[in-house]
């Protein structure tokens, strides 16, 4: 009877079937399937090479001691990097100053002997472990080892773009300069600098890849976010000439390796259209109280390089970015007239000495670090050139000390017994005009000024318009 008191068929045949087979248990081990060779000496030569390339991560990011452990090992590199290239190309002169570029000879002496390296460690590796199945274990350490270390740089250089420091808005000697004798470079600082929104959404994408890297269950989602992004910050350092080809390229090549971890899921998704097999989940220890200290320790190094990054980003960005303290003098001044030893020049463009325009921008000294960087005016000749002064801003006195080369301050030049190279005192009128009086270049000078509105220039007062009839393109 069922349910409702009705009969129930007799299935005659339901008796005499042979019950279903249980499935077949799964083989002890059957996981544990041996890599092929190749399989094998491929990841033991991307072993050797990112443990060497990441070397001393992350003791380089840890607080107090990253600087010192960071800087020991680069002059370490120093010594092999001198005997390759004296001895494979002759050169016998290597500069290890840091400009800022990643790109130099010596980065580049660095990527053989990386190369180089791996190929000799994987080579003695597979010597000394040729019975070795399967490297699923160290496999997991590496993918975390690239995760964090990938994750982290994104995160570094996505906050100074969100905190606009990286990019900062085009100065005023750049706003004078004709766009043929900018560098391909620095044109492109000057798009990224000239709209903050952009900066910010760009340095997003990165924060945001960064972020989903750093967790396994969000790795694969966060290693397509970064191959699109990264893709685009390879092509602009290559298209413009920026300094930063080969870390780009490295970090690049980093999240298309964590991507290929998960390329069988992500081709049965967007592919096949079939159901993506589970990821394997293995864990870093066997044992739990060791895979929780695992995830307290990487909470806490990624918690204080959040504090570092974001505190050097933020200081960045209040001492040059945006939301700097200008000067009163800040401003483009055009020369109204220009007073030599009593004799008034006149705005001839084969003068050598008259001045067309002033520019005041930075004339604070910045502290960044150990480091102080001198504020500075730039002049504008008759002829077009631009001569950067070095000075020292006294906003109480109203007066401008030009500052000696390779002197940061008055101080500084009268303890090295440098003399000054001049001083000039100005005076503000009324707002917009200015009037500098003083003794430079052997001279005593008097110059009178205007400044520019900012607003006359279309990259910084055309602003944002939703409605265009026609493009405005000039």
């Amino acid at each position: 009877m069922d349910v409702a008191g009705l009969p129930v068929p007799h299935d005659s045949t339901a008796e005499d079937r042979e019950p279903a087979p249980s499935p077949a248990p799964t083989a002890p081990g059957a996981e544990e399937v041996a890599w092929s060779p190749a399989k094998r000496l491929g990841f033991r030569f991307l072993a050797v090479l990112v443990a060497v390339y990441f070397f001393p991560f992350p003791l380089n990011v840890l607080p107090w001691i990253g600087d010192a452990v960071g800087s020991g090992v680069d002059w370490l590199w120093r010594f092999p990097q001198r005997w390759l290239g004296a001895w494979a190309f002759g050169l016998s002169d290597l500069s290890f100053e840091t400009t800022g570029s990643g790109d130099r000879t010596v980065d580049y002496l660095m990527l053989l002997l990386l190369v180089a390296l791996a190929v000799v460690g994987a080579l003695a590796w597979t010597l000394l472990d040729r019975r070795r199945r399967h490297y699923r274990r160290a496999a997991r350490w590496l993918e975390v080892l690239v995760r964090y270390e990938l994750g982290l740089i994104m995160l570094s250089y996505g906050i100074v773009k969100v905190i606009p420091s990286q990019f900062p808005a085009p100065s005023l000697n750049r706003l004078l300069q004709a766009y043929g004798d900018s560098s391909p470079m620095g044109l492109l600082w000057t798009f990224m600098g000239s709209s903050a929104p952009y900066t910010i959404f760009a340095g997003a994408g990165e924060v945001i890849g960064g972020v989903l890297v750093l967790f396994k269950r969000t790795r694969a989602l966060g290693a397509l976010v970064l191959v699109g992004v990264l893709s685009n910050v390879v092509m602009l350092n290559f298209a413009y000439d920026v300094p930063v080809k080969l870390f780009s390229s490295y970090l690049l090549l980093m999240a298309i390796g964590l991507l290929a971890l998960d390329a069988r899921r992500l081709a049965a998704v967007f592919l096949t259209h079939r159901t993506a097999p589970p990821a394997e989940d293995r864990p870093l220890f066997r044992s739990r109280r060791w895979n929780l200290a695992a995830k307290v320790f990487a909470g806490v190094l990624v918690a204080s390089f959040l504090w570092s990054t974001v505190g050097r980003a933020w200081s960045g960005y209040t001492q040059w970015g945006a939301r700097r303290e200008k000067t009163e003098l800040w401003g483009i001044y055009d020369v109204d007239t220009f007073t030599r030893d009593g004799q008034e020049l006149p705005p001839l463009t084969t003068d050598p000495v008259r001045w067309r325009t002033l520019v005041v921008d930075r004339a604070r000294a910045i502290h960044f670090g150990e480091q102080v960087f001198p504020g500075s005016i730039s002049v504008q000749q008759m002829d077009g050139t631009f001569t950067r002064l070095r000075i020292e801003l006294d906003e109480d006195g109203h007066t401008i000390t030009l500052l000696p080369e390779g002197q940061t301050s008055v101080e500084a030049a009268q303890a090295a017994g440098v003399e000054l190279a001049g001083v000039l005192r100005y005076e503000r009128a009324e707002p917009g005009l200015l009037t500098l009086r003083g003794h430079w270049q052997d001279s005593d000078l008097e110059i009178h000024l205007t400044r520019r509105e900012l607003a006359s220039m279309l990259l910084t007062g055309r602003g944002f318009h939703w409605i265009n009839e026609t493009p405005y393109n000039r």
